[in-house]
């Protein structure tokens, strides 16, 4: 029990001294390049790293806001998986839908247990993705591999030219008249091959210095780097808010929808 109280009363030492070398730093204009790895100034990447590593070592119940400090800390901290940039979670997994159709409980929904509504059934079959007649949490890992993986993911790649998710009628004519360069109506292995070929290597550029951990600690910090409070958990509400619309011409309540409609909140990207 002491130990765990003497660490924390360091940890948060340590992070008043983290706060204190952030604060001690030049403030950033808005109008200012972040600083560079080069930069002698605040936090060295070395230090940050090691005082990462501890963190991480000896806080084992560390909230949310922890771990993104750790990954910063690191030099990890704008990679998926890494700090709070995880994959999504979702309440409806296999445990909901096995409870929800697999009847006689032996891990397989198969035809007679799908619903006899069309609409549902039909896209309740979409999920058998290796297409064997039944639904198993295999088909639901997302995992799928093999030469037909690879394959569609590259027509895919090709052929969805507006990157929205589909392929349209429209976007296969395109990519036929690309690939038949010499206006036969037809397209041959030669053709494909072209069109699939990948791009020509380009020389690598020489890599932009990235920031440094003092910089991103600062945004942290500072709420420019997501929140130190925690959000709700899964199945949780989310917390309300009223915001103008584009136009500036009225006010959207969150809450407002509640029970009405589903609400997609699409929040900023660092792309």
């Amino acid at each position: 029990m002491h130990s765990i109280t003497a660490f924390r009363l360091g940890l948060v030492c340590c992070l008043c001294l983290v706060a204190a070398v952030i604060a001690t730093a030049q403030e950033l204009e808005s109008d200012e390049s972040p600083p560079v790895e080069a930069s002698t100034d605040g936090l060295s990447p070395a230090l940050a790293k090691q005082l990462g590593q501890l963190i991480e070592r000896d806080w084992q119940d560390r909230p949310e806001w922890a771990e993104m400090l750790v990954a910063l800390l690191k030099g990890r901290g704008m990679r998926l998986g890494e700090g709070w940039f995880q994959r999504s979670q979702s309440l409806y997994d296999w445990l909901w839908l096995s409870s929800e159709f697999d009847g006689d409980l032996n891990g397989r929904i198969e035809p007679q247990e799908l619903p006899e509504n069309r609409v549902l059934g039909k896209f309740v079959r979409r999920l058998d993705a290796d297409r064997d007649g039944t639904i198993t949490l295999r088909d639901l890992s997302g995992q799928s591999s093999g030469p037909a993986a690879m394959m569609a993911g590259q027509l895919f790649y090709q052929w969805d030219r507006d990157s929205n998710g589909k392929i349209s009628k429209e976007e296969i004519s395109a990519f036929f008249e690309n690939a038949d360069a010499d206006d036969q109506g037809f397209l041959t292995p030669d053709d494909l091959r072209r069109a699939f070929a990948p791009p020509p290597v380009v020389a690598a550029a020489e890599p932009e210095p990235q920031p440094t951990p003092a910089y991103w600690l600062q945004m942290l910090l500072s709420g420019q780097l997501g929140s130190m409070t925690k959000g709700p958990g899964l199945g949780e509400p989310a917390p309300d808010f009223d915001l103008l619309t584009f136009d500036g011409e009225r006010r959207v309540k969150l809450s407002s929808f509640r029970g009405k409609k589903p609400v997609v909140l699409i929040f900023g990207s660092f792309t």
